[in-house]
């Protein structure tokens, strides 16, 4: 099985800071699951505006062994990308993606709502959107592309088709956050965080520390 982490992008997140725990200095996926995956690949995703946008399962080599996404706020979107962009590919290899991805794990992704015009109202430094990638990401939700609302549209399409013409259920769960980020508030609203017919689960965190885990009752 290879576990594949992609982050999101509050608070300085990036491939490592995202997953490290409060007073810490390891991220979490590297002392934990192995405890639960045993010698599983632990992979976490950086990405940057441009990404966002770009084929991400080219970038995703995935092997012939299982593959589970857990996702981060925006990071869902890279997620949803790659099983999209890798369905019906000719080329085998881009294609695995798709066929070996067997569940992907929603953290405080929006999926629904209005939430692109709410973010683009939020202070950039409230959500520590410093860094020039930042603020490229920022812009998109500022303008609230179209190329996200497909990717939301598309992919909720493609689960109803692949459950009615395959039989096949994809495994997905969906966590949202039940405490406020100091000054900002709740990022992501329950209902824009959970998906119809699929599992949702409460987390009492903030949009921040929601990924943040520090021992193995998780």
């Amino acid at each position: 099985m290879n576990c594949l982490g992609a982050h999101g992008i509050v608070l300085t997140s990036d491939r490592d800071k995202t997953w490290i725990p409060n007073g810490q200095s390891t991220p979490w996926p590297k002392i934990l699951l192995p405890l639960r995956l045993g010698r599983a690949p632990i992979i976490t995703y950086g990405y940057d505006a441009y990404v966002v946008r770009k084929p991400v399962a080219a970038q995703c080599n995935a092997s012939s062994s299982p593959i589970i996404f857990v996702a981060h706020s925006l990071g869902g979107f890279v997620c949803k990308n790659a099983v999209l962009i890798s369905r019906n590919n000719p080329e085998a290899h881009l294609r695995r993606t798709f066929d070996h991805t067997k569940g992907i794990i929603f953290m405080g992704t929006p999926h629904k709502g209005s939430w692109m015009a709410d973010w683009a109202q939020l202070p950039a430094l409230a959500l520590g959107m410093v860094k020039s990638t930042n603020k490229s990401l920022l812009k998109i939700l500022e303008t609230g592309d179209q190329f996200l609302e497909s990717v939301q549209i598309n992919f909720g399409n493609h689960l109803v088709r692949e459950s009615r013409e395959s039989g096949r259920r994809r495994e997905v769960a969906c966590f949202f956050e039940e405490l406020s980020l100091p000054g900002v508030g709740r990022v992501v609203s329950k209902e824009s965080a959970t998906l119809e017919g699929y599992t949702s689960i409460r987390i009492q965190a903030n949009h921040r520390d929601m990924i943040r885990f520090d021992s193995d009752e998780i």
